[in-house]
Order: C-alpha cells, then sequence, then structure tokens
C-alpha cells in the first residue's frame, strides 16, 4: 500500500508509483508510468524497485519484555544499489538508520530497546530513496509486556494417557494398542517410538513442569505384559507389530517416567482404575463402585510410580457434586474440570467468573476438593490445531496467546488439559515436532513473566477463589456421547446393571460387602486371587467410558468395542449361576407343621438365601455340606432369592415339590444355569432308593 506521502511525492515528480505482487509474497514498486495513467513511455531508466517478503516472521522472539533488545531481521530485494533510510515507528517510538542496499538480496538488520509500555503493537516500516518512500509495509504485531511488580503466568499442562482394557476374560489379547503406542507410533531421531514414548524423551529434554495421569488399566496391562514376556503373550490372530521391541519400550517409558517424578518435574495424578463414567455411577446408585475403583487406581498408582497421588483425574470430565465426599474419602483432594461446561452455572461464594484461578468446590456438607478448570479454548488449540502446523507457528501461537492472557491477568493459573497421546497418534507426521517445539518454546520463555506448573503446585501457590453447586457435565457440556438413548448404549448399560444386581447379591449372600477393593493379579489378568474378585474386576473394567463412547453416535468405533462389556458382564451372570447351582435340594420331608428341606451347598463357604414360601420370606443360612431346613407349613412351589433390600431379593431359581412323592426325592426347577445339575441329582437319588 502507498502513503499519501509517498503517493505526492510521486506525483510531483510527475508520475504514478504503484505497489504490486511480483509472486511468492514479494510486494514490489512497479515502474513508473509517465504522462499519469495514460500509458506512456516508460523511462529509459529503470526506476528503483525494492521488494519485501511478507510472510516471514521478522523479530528474534515473539515476546518482549520492556527494556529487552527487539531485532528485527529483513530481507529486501533491489534492483540497483541504493542508499535509503531504514524508518521503523513502533507506537511513539521511531528508530531510523542510513542502509546501503546492493543489487539483488539484503539482509536489514533493525534493533532498539523495548522501552514502551505494554502492549501489542503494529510496526510499520519506511524505507525513503532521496524523496521518494520506496516502501512503506506494515509489520507482524509486537508484544511488548511489563512484570515489574506482577506475578508471573502459571501454565499448567495436564496430559490423560488412557488405554481401555484389551484382554479378554481367556487372558488373549483383542487389540494391539497398549504395545503399538508405546513402541510404534513414529520414527523420531531415527528411532521407532510411541506416543506413551515420545512424551517421556521429551519431557526429559526439556526443563517444563507438567501434570500427567496414566490411568491404571493402562499400568495394569503394561505389568500384565511385562509379566507375561514374548513367551506367555497370545495374541488373536497374527500380532502387527514387533513385540520384542515393543516390550522394551514398556520398560524404558516406566523407567523415563519414574525418574521425571522422583525429580519433582511430573506430577502423577491417579484415576479410577478402569476409567469410569462416574457422573452416571453416581446417578444409577452406584457410588460404592467408583469408590472402590478411586482406592484401586491409587493403589496402582502407588505400585507402578511409588507416588501417593493426592490429584486425581476425572475421566472425561464427567462430573458433579455427589464425587466430592468420595474423593475425600478416597484421599484425594483436587481434579481437573471443563471451564466453558461448569463454571457459568457454578454458584460463587467469592470471587468472580474466570478459568484463571484454582477453586474450592464444596458440597452441602461442608466437603470440598480443589479444581482447576482449564482453558477450553486453548486446550482445543492443543488438539485441533498445534499437533498439525508448522512448529514455528505453533511456538509464535502459543506464546502470544499467553502473553494476551497475562496482559490482562498477571498472575493468571492456564490451565491445558486433554489426552496427551491422542493428537500425537492422529497426526504421526506433524504431533512429535509441534510437541518438539511446544516443550522447547516453554522452556526457552519462563522466567520472568511465565513459568510451568504442576497442578498441586500452582493450587499451593496462587488464591483460590469458592464455588458451589457446579452442575452435572463433562468436557462435551453434556454426559450423551455415553448415554443417548441410542440401543447399543443402552443395552450395554442394561446389562452392566444386570450384573451388578446379580454380583451383588451373590456378595451379600457371602456374607461380603459388595463393591470391594480388588487387587488385580498382573500374572493373570485380567483375573485377581480369588473368584469373587475377578467377577467385581469384570464389572469395575464393563463400568469403562470407552465402550459406550465408541458404541453408535457420535463416534461409531470398532464394533468390538459394543461387544467386549457385554462379554464381560456375561461372563458375570454365568459365574453366579454356576456357583449356586452347587446348592442343591436333594430331598423334602414332613415333620409335623413342618415341611424340611434337604439342602446340600457345594460352596465352600456359608450361603444367606431367602426361601418365598407363599406370600412369607424366610432367611436361611446355610452352612458348607448338608443342611436340614425347616419352613412353616407346606408349598408345592419355593422360591429361592438372593436376599435385597426389597422383598424377598433377587430370585435365582424355584424349587418345585410334587405331591406323591417319597420323602427323599423332590423336583427342582431352577434358573436355567442350574437346573440340569439339580436334575441329575434327583435322577440318582431315584436310582438309589
Amino acid at each position: 500500500m502507498l502513503s499519501s506521502t509517498a503517493a505526492s511525492r510521486a506525483c510531483s515528480r510527475g508520475y504514478i508509483a504503484i505497489y504490486t505482487y511480483h509472486g511468492r509474497g514479494d510486494l514490489a514498486l512497479a515502474a513508473p508510468h509517465i504522462g499519469g495513467w495514460g500509458g506512456g513511455a516508460v523511462s529509459a531508466v529503470d526506476p528503483p524497485q525494492l521488494g519485501l517478503p511478507i510472510y516471514s516472521y521478522p523479530y528474534s522472539r515473539y515476546v518482549y519484555t520492556e527494556g529487552q533488545t527487539v531485532r528485527i531481521s529483513l530481507d529486501i530485494t533491489s534492483n540497483a544499489q541504493l542508499n535509503v533510510t531504514a524508518e521503523l515507528h513502533v507506537g511513539a517510538l521511531k528508530v531510523a538508520r542510513a542502509v546501503l542496499l546492493h543489487a539483488g538480496n539484503n539482509k536489514l538488520e533493525l534493533a532498539f530497546k523495548a522501552e514502551l509500555p505494554q502492549g501489542i503493537y503494529t510496526p510499520w516500516l519506511a524505507l525513503i530513496y532521496g524523496n521518494a518512500t520506496l516502501l512503506n509495509e506494515t509489520l507482524p504485531p509486537l508484544y511488548v509486556l511489563n512484570t515489574t511488580g506482577k506475578p508471573p503466568l502459571s501454565l499448567v499442562i495436564v496430559w490423560n494417557m488412557h488405554q481401555p482394557l484389551y484382554i479378554e476374560p481367556n487372558g488373549t489379547w483383542a487389540m494391539p494398542w497398549v504395545l503399538l503406542h508405546t513402541g510404534e507410533d513414529f520414527v523420531w531421531n531415527r528411532t521407532l517410538v510411541g506416543a506413551y514414548e515420545l512424551q517421556a524423551m521429551l519431557l526429559s529434554e526439556f526443563d517444563v513442569n507438567v501434570t500427567i495421569d496414566f490411568t491404571p488399566v493402562l499400568l495394569y496391562q503394561w505389568e500384565a505384559l511385562l509379566a507375561e514376556g514374548p513367551r506367555g503373550f497370545r495374541y488373536i490372530g497374527e500380532f502387527p507389530g514387533n513385540l520384542t521391541h515393543d516390550l522394551r519400550a514398556i520398560r524404558r517409558t516406566l523407567e523415563l517416567y519414574r525418574e521425571l517424578a522422583r525429580e519433582g518435574r511430573v506430577e502423577v495424578m491417579t484415576v479410577p482404575f478402569y476409567h469410569p463414567l462416574e457422573a452416571i455411577l453416581y446417578d444409577e446408585g452406584w457410588g460404592e463402585d467408583i469408590l472402590a475403583q478411586l482406592i484401586m487406581g491409587k493403589a496402582e498408582t502407588y505400585r507402578v510410580f511409588g507416588v501417593n497421588a493426592t490429584c486425581v483425574w476425572t475421566p472425561e470430565m464427567a462430573f458433579n457434586m455427589g464425587l466430592v465426599h468420595l474423593y475425600n474419602q478416597a484421599g484425594l483432594n483436587c481434579t481437573v474440570l471443563d471451564a466453558d461446561a461448569f463454571l457459568s452455572e457454578a454458584t460463587f461464594i467469592n470471587g468472580t467468573p474466570t478459568p484463571y484461578v484454582p477453586y474450592v468446590v464444596e458440597d452441602a456438607a461442608g466437603n470440598y476438593i480443589y479444581v482447576l478448570f482449564r482453558d477450553t479454548g486453548l486446550s482445543n488449540l492443543f488438539w485441533f490445531y498445534f499437533t498439525l502446523s508448522d512448529p514455528s507457528l505453533v511456538q509464535q501461537l502459543l506464546i502470544q496467546y499467553l502473553a494476551k492472557v497475562y496482559m490482562q491477568h498477571p498472575g493468571a493459573v492456564v490451565v491445558v488439559a486433554l489426552d496427551g497421546e491422542n493428537p500425537l497418534i492422529e497426526n504421526p507426521y506433524t504431533g512429535p515436532r509441534d510437541l518438539y517445539a511446544i516443550y522447547q518454546a516453554l522452556d526457552e520463555y519462563s522466567g520472568r513473566w511465565l513459568i510451568t506448573q504442576t497442578v498441586s503446585q500452582a493450587i499451593a501457590t496462587h488464591v483460590r477463589y469458592a464455588v458451589t453447586n457446579l452442575p452435572e457435565s463433562s468436557w462435551n457440556l453434556n454426559l450423551n456421547n455415553w448415554n443417548n438413548g441410542y440401543p447399543g448404549k443402552i443395552m450395554i448399560w442394561r446389562k452392566v446393571a444386570e450384573a451388578r444386581a446379580y454380583l451383588s447379591a451373590f456378595t451379600g449372600a457371602l456374607g461380603m460387602r459388595p463393591s470391594p477393593v480388588v487387587t488385580p493379579n498382573p500374572a493373570d489378568a485380567p483375573n485377581s486371587t480369588d473368584l469373587l474378585s475377578t467377577l467385581w474386576n469384570y464389572l469395575y473394567a464393563a463400568e469403562g467410558s470407552d465402550w459406550t463412547w465408541q458404541t453408535g453416535p457420535p463416534n461409531f468405533g470398532p464394533r468390538w468395542f459394543s461387544v467386549q462389556p457385554l462379554i464381560l458382564t456375561n461372563a458375570i451372570i454365568d459365574a453366579v449361576r454356576e456357583s449356586l447351582g452347587r446348592v442343591k435340594l436333594v430331598g423334602v420331608s414332613s415333620a409335623g407343621p413342618y415341611t424340611v428341606l434337604e439342602v446340600y451347598n457345594g460352596l465352600n463357604s456359608s450361603l444367606h438365601l431367602r426361601l418365598g414360601v407363599g406370600q412369607r420370606c424366610e432367611d436361611v443360612h446355610l452352612e458348607p455340606g448338608l443342611n436340614f431346613v425347616e419352613i412353616q407349613g407346606t408349598a408345592q412351589r419355593i422360591g429361592v432369592y438372593l436376599p435385597q433390600r426389597f422383598g424377598c431379593g433377587l430370585k435365582i431359581g424355584e424349587w418345585t415339590l410334587p405331591r406323591g412323592v417319597p420323602q427323599t426325592e423332590a423336583w427342582i426347577y431352577l434358573a436355567p444355569a442350574v437346573a440340569l445339575a439339580v436334575i441329575l441329582v434327583a435322577l440318582e437319588l431315584r436310582r438309589a432308593s
């Protein structure tokens, strides 16, 4: 664009100067036309022409603080040797110097102290030759910060590292992703690495503090793979990777993260063991399951990293206020949620809505946790833009974004929270170099106005606001991704509820508390140390968020994800029924007004059942072996129940006592899984009589 001054000078010399584009983004001064716009003869002497690439970033830094030296480097092309004056205007500041330009390409270097008030400036550069302004160009925005007496901005990066359970109940691996995403996602420095390993490698290289959560189900699978080794590994079909390489990558990855945790550069958060949708589980009345998974997750995090985690990642940021006291009971006092999803509807006890401070979130009973709310926009930039763009542009956008926040909110806590592996996996060619660029820029700019902190560090060093009544929501602003009425999702939740009802009732009948804390055995994954613990482990796995996330809209994931929770829940129901099939009615006799039932308990533990006789429910306690149970009166049908709070409980079968049969004989009808075994016993008794 030609300035009015340059235009008047050009007109006074009898011609009009026109700026035109000369390809590749260069801006040049076109040859003047004699006699105005009429297209007269061109001067025999070529007038001076200058070109300036308009897409290169000219400054030595993306952000300056007051007093720092601003260095500007510009590539200038000239068609002749010229002595020009370069004038740079930045706000009220003017920098001028004489410059000798040679014919061809030139490097114009300018420098000045940033003795300017804080702000974002739009500098413009003029190159003056004699009385003519040959170039008058606006430069990119220049960021200048004033740090005097101001606390630095704290950037808190939280990476969520997660893989669901890919092991079938028989111990066979159905999917390769735990291995491949640890060892075989991309080539970095001529080495084949996975997303988890790359994160650890880059964090070891740069002086940056971050917070990472590894879902315990991911750690559990790493442990299982190391316990199995190459000889014990079983995969459905042909494994599509290098198993030996991937096992080495798991060992190396764990070693790197343990070292980072020991150095205090990485804070390790925990997660409920199988990454469940806690808000939905709580609404279903399954808070005990959440608490068990929190305790299990904390134990797994400690076992792998030696870290007693105090902060927890809320899976999918799916939160409601009922979780506050459960986190407290598990010894956890902080989490990270999405600002857009929660803050606008919260009730503020003090302070005003902003995502840039830590919060105390308090429930009606006085329980509280600390919460950092992520900057939704910046977190989305990390996912959707910062891993698929030019690294230098990523650095510029990130640092200048943070500088803008600092100008308005010095001392702010800016939280970036998202999946730590998926943006890299989905952008294998650009993601690794962009992540390197992000860590490099944060390392370089940390100091007077910017620091990186972990979640706990930020909470401990900043003033906190207090809120209550957070809505039930998630990062997706609702829970629809996991429970939107799609038949496949409905089926999963129904099967989880059915399996839980069977397992809870069976556990209570054995005299134990439902929702136990389970210790999964990596050497026998996905099983535990005994049948009951194994079945609860299956149930907790079936409560994971990935199954409903991948089933149907909006994500339409592989069909395996919709089948796997059904396999787990059916295994629970079948195992409970098979166990109860060892409890058999083997004889019936009369004793005055009573009917005596001869019941054989083939379990290795005592069992509490409830019998439905007419309109009555009678509790019976069965020791291992043969038991004689008296019931008042006579009945042709007796319902067999696992005790629950309401009514007789969960009906598991029915004993039919036909008339006119010997006292030692009985016809029995039970649930399908146990009927055959009982009929065989009856036939054996018939032969004996």
